[in-house]
């Protein structure tokens, strides 16, 4: 087995009523200088589906500055700050982004 090497961050949406999985959702994570961008899918093909946690590699970095979700239901932009790289799933749920 390969030693792990690098830090990261996995994230799973959380939609406030219609689209509970979030399917469709834009994220956008900013981490020192780098910008990732994923969505969130569904479906794959006979026997399989796309994990619904999105994966995102920091490299050395040790946190996340900021990740924006444009949700798909109501087309809304919510943004959380500085959230810590590690092996935990971090939950973001609709419409709980600090003001």
């Amino acid at each position: 087995m390969a030693p792990r090497s690098g830090n990261f961050v996995n994230l799973r949406l959380r939609g406030a009523s219609l689209n509970r999985d979030a399917i469709g959702a834009r994220v956008t994570v900013r981490a020192g200088k780098q910008t990732w961008v994923d969505e969130v899918r569904s479906g794959g093909s006979f026997y399989s589906q796309h994990s619904l946690v999105l994966h995102f590699g920091l490299g050395e970095l040790s946190k996340v500055d900021e990740v924006e979700v444009r949700w798909p239901t109501r087309g809304t932009v919510e943004k959380w700050k500085a959230i810590a790289a590690g092996p935990d799933v971090v939950v973001l749920k609709e419409g709980s982004a600090p003001r």
